[in-house]
């Protein structure tokens, strides 16, 4: 029975590996990469079930836990890396953006198109007041 519950070096290393895999997946999949709250609950619960139906040996738990949280890790960065990156993108394209609307505006000015550049300056104003009312009512910035 004790030969039985001991598995072979190969076996162990490939259940090992297979317990790595499943925890790389959880963390890519349902946790989803923005969601990082109750992960290690997650993991936790996967190694036991690994335990509990034989497909990790239970001295094997500590070293698979040991990887899962250096890739845990690696991931968390990446992701953390990529909304900083999403954010400077959006602030690029948001300022670009704004200042096409002004050249266009001075452009129409400079042409003697001044109603024209009234009105466009009009709309600019009215987007960025309420985009700003509604920054302060929401709570943006807190």
């Amino acid at each position: 029975a004790a030969e039985a519950a001991e598995a072979s070096p190969e076996t162990r290393e490939q259940k090992m590996a297979n317990a790595l895999k499943l925890v790389i997946d959880l963390v890519k999949g349902p946790v989803g990469v923005d969601d990082r709250e109750g992960l290690p609950d997650h993991v936790d619960t996967l190694a036991n079930s690994l335990v509990a139906k034989g497909e990790l040996a239970a001295r094997d738990m500590l070293k698979v836990m040991c990887n899962m949280m250096r890739i845990t890790s690696d991931l968390h960065l990446e992701a953390q890396m990529s909304k900083g990156q999403a954010a400077i993108e959006t602030l690029f394209f948001t300022y670009a953006d704004l200042a096409t609307d002004v050249l266009m505006i001075v452009q129409y000015r400079a042409d003697g198109r001044a109603t024209v550049a009234a009105v466009m300056l009009a709309v600019l104003a009215f987007s960025l007041i309420v985009q700003a009312f509604s920054g302060h009512v929401l709570g943006q910035g807190k």
